[in-house]
């Protein structure tokens, strides 16, 4: 079986690679080494170093989902290869985070509270994907509204969300009164 890897998902490696090791500039996004200098990998090899790095972050994520006495804390779902729509709203979520908080910016300034208010804004933003529900009211409806309040969320009114740059400053001001 043969895994075709995206193109977005090619422009976010060159981008990292890029940034954060631009000495690897002139290599081939997946390569090995031979006789010092870089080769280009098969599309077979590429599958099976991908491949193997989702098996050990499997293996790896089994002390997230369960704690030392075996009790299952939280379940991780992994998407197939070629199946980006099993994470469409996970990208979505993403970049509507980094419509607020662009990439570079410390995280580590904000607060849980600014964080939740931020992700309060950006779960009330209806979907179409959810028959123009947001992800707050579906999950409201399916587990109870006090819960989402326990995470120190609260919903936005569509008239009232704010996804853009100019909402960060805002978060500071509405969380520190």
């Amino acid at each position: 079986m043969k895994a075709k890897i995206l193109n977005k998902t090619v422009q976010h490696l060159q981008v990292y690679l890029k940034e954060f090791h631009p000495e690897m500039n002139e290599c081939p996004l997946f390569y090995s080494l031979l006789d010092g200098r870089p080769h280009r990998l098969s599309t077979d090899s590429i599958i099976l170093v991908l491949k193997s790095a989702a098996d050990k972050a499997r293996e790896t994520c089994k002390a997230i989902e369960f704690d030392s006495q075996g009790n299952r804390r939280t379940q991780m779902f992994y998407c197939d290869a070629n199946a980006p729509y099993q994470k469409g709203s996970c990208e979505n979520n993403h970049e509507m985070i980094r419509r607020i908080i662009p990439k570079g910016n410390d995280l580590g300034t904000y607060t849980q509270n600014q964080f939740s208010l931020m992700m309060s804004h950006i779960n009330s933003y209806a979907r179409k994907s959810l028959g123009n529900k947001s992800p707050y009211e579906i999950f409201a409806f399916m587990y109870d509204e006090d819960l989402l309040k326990k995470f120190g969320l609260q919903f936005i009114p569509a008239n009232d969300i704010i996804l853009t740059l100019y909402f960060a400053p805002k978060i500071r001001f509405f969380c520190d009164k």
